[in-house]
């Protein structure tokens, strides 16, 4: 039979009661008719239905009139027979609200019916529901202390706020630096985020850059080392350089270097007078004879 979400907040009774239940409705009759809304859910009841269909008695049903507000009345019942703690109350209520019917504007209000429960109470049963709902079922069912949910519920929001702060903080952290990364390499940025993280994406760019320092490294090294050879800083002619380079080589190593050829010292030859133009140009906008670097 269907149960009224609201009522279903309210725990079963033990596998013991509900047994001693039965025994005492099979031996006396169900004395108090369980409760119907006009929609055919049980308001108040489920625990008398449940043993009347343990111990085969066919049970009573009244219904609720229509005038009657639903959840007021679960709770009131329930506050009455159970005799419920505030914190108890509370819980309940927290719960309550948080049914489809329970949710509409002004339940919080209407269902504090008992003056000693206040609004603080139901608030901070609320912190509990939404922060630590695995210990709500114990505040209702008196196993957990009310307090102590509470001041749980409180420092797990105070992770959740402080992890939220974080991840916002590291947001914006993020954004600023894929500017920055965009404005060196567009096409790393542009792998962000189906592609790279941006923790990777600036990973990838300090890699990019420490091989574009490597470079110019072995690239001057290079290109001093075969200045050195070239032109040891000797005074001597380049011809007499050229005939003290040739003297030197080793005829079967040329003989296996097809490339080594009259026609690839000219392409090398032309690379050092553009290199060298390109120095020249350097050293006149520098105004002095060492090249700025880059």
């Amino acid at each position: 039979m269907p149960v009224h979400p609201a009522a279903a907040v309210f725990p079963m009774l033990p596998d013991d009661e509900l047994a001693e239940l039965a025994e005492d409705i099979k031996a006396n009759g169900l004395l108090h008719p369980i409760v119907r809304n006009t929609q055919g859910q049980i308001v108040d009841g489920r625990n008398r239905y449940a043993a009347c269909r343990l111990a085969g008695v066919a049970p009573t049903f009244t219904t609720l009139a229509d005038d009657v507000d639903a959840l007021t009345y679960i709770l009131s019942e329930n506050i009455r027979r159970r005799h419920m703690s505030r914190g108890q109350q509370a819980m309940a209520v927290a719960l309550m609200i948080e049914t489809e019917e329970g949710s509409r504007d002004g339940q919080t209000t209407r269902l504090s019916v008992d003056s000693t429960l206040s609004k603080a109470h139901v608030s901070h049963a609320v912190t509990i529901r939404r922060y630590a709902p695995d210990l709500a079922p114990g505040v209702l069912a008196a196993t957990e202390p009310f307090d102590r949910a509470y001041t749980v519920a409180v420092a797990r929001k105070r992770e959740q706020d402080d992890e939220r702060e974080r991840k916002e903080r590291q947001a914006r952290e993020d954004l600023i630096e894929l500017e920055r990364i965009r404005r060196v390499a567009p096409d790393i940025a542009d792998l962000v985020p189906q592609t790279l993280s941006v923790a990777e994406a600036k990973a990838t760019l300090v890699k990019r850059q420490q091989r574009e320092v490597e470079l110019r490294q072995a690239t001057s090294e290079l290109a001093s080392t075969a200045l050195n050879f070239l032109d040891p800083g000797r005074v001597i002619s380049a011809e007499e350089r050229a005939a003290a380079i040739a003297a030197t080589l080793d005829a079967s190593v040329v003989a296996t270097r097809p490339d080594f050829s009259a026609a690839r010292i000219g392409r090398c030859a032309a690379v050092l007078a553009a290199l060298m133009a390109l120095v020249r140009a350097k050293e006149n906008r520098n105004g002095s004879g060492v090249p700025p670097v880059g």
